[in-house]
């Protein structure tokens, strides 16, 4: 492996850099983005049934205590409650958005390195 990477010159340890740095980008998401850790269904199951019983108090308790994007999203709405439907979907709107930072992290890092990658290959050619 080593003699394959010193034929192609200099510019492979970078190539070889950007194909670890995609690697370990892909397994970090892979692992964080699974659906049992973005919303697992114990909760939100327990979170329905208690919405359906109106223990709003206990449901906004669980929530808080959570660090799961679902659990942001649903308090942002339970917070707005009393304040009609169209004030419920722009914080659960808002509250998403800003979850969506958090489900998206990396991936600008690794559209860069997709992105440069392909271009050391030809400068090396």
């Amino acid at each position: 492996m080593i003699s394959f990477l010193a034929k192609g010159g200099y510019l492979m340890f970078p190539i070889l850099l950007c194909s670890v740095i995609s690697l370990a980008i892909i397994i970090e998401r892979f692992v964080n983005l699974r659906e049992d850790k973005v919303i697992p269904k114990d909760f939100f199951n327990r979170i329905k049934g208690l919405l359906l019983e109106g223990h709003i108090n206990e449901v906004l308790s669980i929530c808080s205590k959570s660090n799961k994007p679902i659990a942001k999203i649903i308090e942002a709405g339970i917070m707005k409650y009393y304040f009609g439907r169209d004030e419920i979907k722009e914080a659960i709107e808002d509250a998403g958005r800003h979850e969506i930072a958090y489900l998206e992290k990396y991936l600008n890092i690794l559209s860069t390195v997709a992105g440069v990658t392909p271009l050391l290959g030809l400068l090396g050619t």
